[in-house]
């Protein structure tokens, strides 16, 4: 193995490595997004559940 093959296997891995890296960072801020939509929506249950006890209306303008 030559020195430009080296070269082309190092560029190669350090590019493969950027490329999982960016991945990464994608599939983890997807994985943050929904978990802060499930807090959102148990939060909006956990108040329209509190509305249902305490006898009130539900509140049409939050619902989805």
């Amino acid at each position: 193995m030559n020195l430009i093959e080296t070269e082309k296997m190092i560029s190669n891995g350090i590019r493969r490595t950027e490329e999982e890296a960016e991945q990464f960072n994608r599939d983890y801020e997807a994985a943050s997004q929904r978990i802060r939509d499930t807090k959102c929506k148990m939060k909006r249950h956990e108040y329209l559940l509190r509305d249902r006890r305490l006898g009130k209306p539900p509140d049409r303008s939050d619902t989805r």
